[in-house]
């Protein structure tokens, strides 16, 4: 999996402490995972205006741990969804998204450990 997760920025939050690393992670393997499940679920109720919502969430919670393009494409989705996007007009990004965020979550229990004993699916 290469580049799919970039800790610089999490490094710099945590001044590079691993305690607190490693306490964030923690945090995101927590939530993301279910955060991902509502994303697949508004996706089959072609909700969009709640997918919006849920896509900020994850990006919010990605952007201290993924990879630059996969922070862009939560981005993208979001405006588009935001500006009036259909659902079949994201379904690709959104689905190239989720699948991006689960590899990444996989890459840092490989790197940490399963720390929460969340599930990647």
């Amino acid at each position: 999996m290469t580049n799919i997760i970039d800790l610089s920025t999490l490094r710099n939050l945590t001044n590079d402490d691993p305690s607190m690393m490693k306490e964030l992670v923690e945090i995101m393997l927590t939530y993301t995972p279910t955060q991902l499940d509502d994303i697949l679920k508004l996706i089959n109720e072609k909700n969009t205006e709640d997918l919006a919502n849920s896509v900020y969430k994850i990006r919010s919670n990605i952007e201290n741990w993924v990879s630059g393009e996969t922070k862009s494409l939560a981005n993208d989705i979001e405006v588009r969804l935001r500006g009036g996007a259909t659902m079949d007009d994201v379904l690709p990004k959104v689905i190239t998204l989720e699948k991006k965020c689960r590899e990444a979550i996989i890459e840092l229990q490989r790197q940490y450990g399963d720390v929460t004993g969340a599930s990647t699916y």
